[in-house]
């Protein structure tokens, strides 16, 4: 469970280690950058207030179904690098049970992948609330969603 969030940590590790040995400016910045355009536009009709990430400095908005036993989780952003930041919550929680998303393993490991994403990525205070507003928002939903 939650095992993208390694594999993305170890991406950023390598983007800051380019940066580092190649000169590339801003490879973690932009290795997020891209995940996020990797996202499909939320349609208009979601970007409601009951969407809405209130948490957040920049508009985000997600929605979450279940499909079976799982939930998939969709959203939008209108800051490229939140988008990124979205991204990686998506892919990471989208599959997964809503008991598995609530649960304080998944809370921990998120927590641990945020320490350790700020050695190679200088967040902001505001940007880590604003990571753990989406996630807070992705609990609610899964909340909603429990049988």
């Amino acid at each position: 469970m939650l095992n993208y969030l390694d594999t993305i940590l170890e991406e950023i590790k390598e983007a800051k280690e380019a940066e580092v040995s190649f000169g590339k400016e801003f490879g973690p910045y932009m290795l997020l950058i891209d995940y996020g355009k990797s996202l499909l536009p939320l349609p208009k009709e979601h970007k409601t207030e009951k969407n809405l990430v209130t948490k957040c400095r920049s508009t985000v908005y997600i929605i979450g179904g279940r499909d079976g036993d799982h939930i998939n989780y969709y959203g939008d952003s209108d800051s490229v690098f939140v988008k990124g930041e979205l991204a990686v919550l998506l892919k990471t929680l989208s599959g997964l049970t809503p008991e598995e998303i609530i649960s304080k393993q998944a809370q921990e490991k998120l927590e641990k992948f945020m320490d350790e994403a700020k050695t190679y990525l200088p967040l902001s205070t505001s940007r880590s609330e604003g990571f753990f507003g989406m996630y807070e928002k992705m609990r609610e939903i899964a909340n909603g969603l429990l049988n």
